[in-house]
């Protein structure tokens, strides 16, 4: 009997003694099945299980984009700063460069004008300015979608003896174009370039262009203002000014630029040197806008280079940046001289056809040639008119006949 009543008893022990976890579990049941209602209710409201699902998926998608985000562009970032590196520390890069803007110039014939270049492994693209871009002629090939493009081998052979004088050209890397280095010619174009946007982007930006002209012009053609670099105490914006029309004044023909951190209204004069500036400006004026990790803008331009890794870049390779190269003397090109004095002398000023040295502005004082400015050049008339003047020549005999009337000299006597 003890024992019947021991085995009836045992479930009622059970649930006493379980009481506490029967009713938990029970009461998460019920509240599990009240979760599940009234999600069906709201996935009804929405449109279904089916509508909840593919959002569900879409907002996993942009979540795991938002973290590989920071990844990727670490890893752009290095590629570009290595592919801008290797370029700017080669040679062969910007004299490629040089040789496709001077050829397309000579291409164009003075219907359009070169003022940008895309150096690639293999190729050469140049981007001409003007409202109708002539046919290009072999080996230049128009791009598909933009006529103003012109595309060549990089490796092809160009004229060697263009028939009109070569104009100067002076390239500063603005950034990559997928595997190309993107080039501009700063001899082109308005003499102020305005850089403007998210100011720690373009304060780096302003530095790094600054750097590639002072490395590659001559000593002094590049003046660094004040506020340009935090470890830099340069003049003020006006006494660069000053300085670099000194300095444009002494150097015929070679670039100068003042780099200032300000743009007053004073930069901007018709006439003035060419500055590079960061603000923005008003005025002709060649426009840069940069944001934080995006593409560097040139406005008036299809070029929209990748420029975040630019400042670094530059650092890395900026004792290896080539001087600047001014335009070599061709056979057409003819050496100045005093107009005066071959005409005394009965023969032409440009006699020898062989390539010459552009005169300094000692030999020219020396000779007493003063040499007109070039084209593009922005040199003023004023450091022409400074030239002294040219002495007179020596009196000789014309080359054709002597008048009638008057003597012909003959031979010196020789020793009896």
């Amino acid at each position: 009997m003890t024992g019947a009543l021991a085995i009836a008893g045992g479930p009622f022990h059970l649930v006493t003694d379980h009481r506490t976890g029967i009713s938990q579990a029970l009461g998460g049941i019920g509240l599990a099945v009240a979760l599940l209602v009234l999600a069906h209710r709201l996935a009804r409201r929405v449109g279904g299980w089916y509508v909840v699902r593919r959002r569900a998926r879409r907002e996993l998608r942009l979540t795991a984009a938002a973290f590989a985000a920071p990844v990727r562009r670490w890893l752009a970032y290095r590629r570009q700063l290595r592919l801008l590196s290797r370029a700017l520390a080669d040679p062969a890069v910007w004299a490629a460069g040089e040789q496709a803007m001077r050829a397309a110039h000579e291409a164009a014939r003075g219907r359009s004008r070169p003022y940008a270049v895309v150096v690639g492994a293999d190729l050469v693209g140049v981007h001409m300015a003007a409202a109708d871009t002539p046919r290009p002629p072999a080996p230049w090939t128009a791009d598909e979608g933009d006529a103003h493009l012109w595309w060549s081998v990089r490796e092809s052979r160009h004229d060697p003896a263009p028939a009109q004088p070569a104009p100067p050209v002076l390239l500063v890397a603005l950034g990559l174009d997928g595997d190309r280095v993107v080039f501009a010619d700063w001899c082109q174009g308005p003499a102020a370039t305005a850089l403007y946007g998210d100011e720690p982007t373009t304060a780096a930006l302003l530095q790094a262009l600054a750097a590639q002209l002072e490395r590659r012009l001559p000593a002094g053609a590049v003046v660094v203002a004040d506020g340009v670099h935090p470890r830099h105490s340069g003049p003020p914006a006006q006494q660069a000014l000053r300085d670099v029309a000194a300095f444009r004044d002494a150097h015929a023909g070679t670039p100068a630029f003042a780099v200032c951190a300000e743009p007053p209204a004073a930069l901007l004069a018709p006439g003035g040197p060419p500055v590079l500036l960061r603000g923005h400006a008003q005025g002709r004026a060649r426009l840069l806008s940069a944001a934080l990790g995006d593409a560097l803008v040139v406005h008036g331009s299809p070029l929209r280079p990748q420029a975040t890794a630019l400042p670094r870049a530059v650092a890395r390779a900026i004792d290896a940046l080539p001087p600047y190269r001014p335009p070599a003397r061709t056979a057409a090109t003819p050496e100045p001289g005093p107009p005066a004095a071959a005409a005394a002398l009965g023969r032409s000023a440009t006699s020898s056809t062989a390539p010459r040295p552009e005169p300094s502005a000692q030999a020219a004082a020396a000779t007493g040639a003063v040499a007109a400015p070039a084209a593009g050049t922005g040199v003023s008339a004023a450091a022409s008119a400074a030239l002294p003047a040219p002495e007179p020549a020596p009196a000789r005999a014309p080359a054709g006949p002597a008048p009638a009337g008057q003597p012909v000299p003959g031979p010196a006597p020789g020793p009896g």
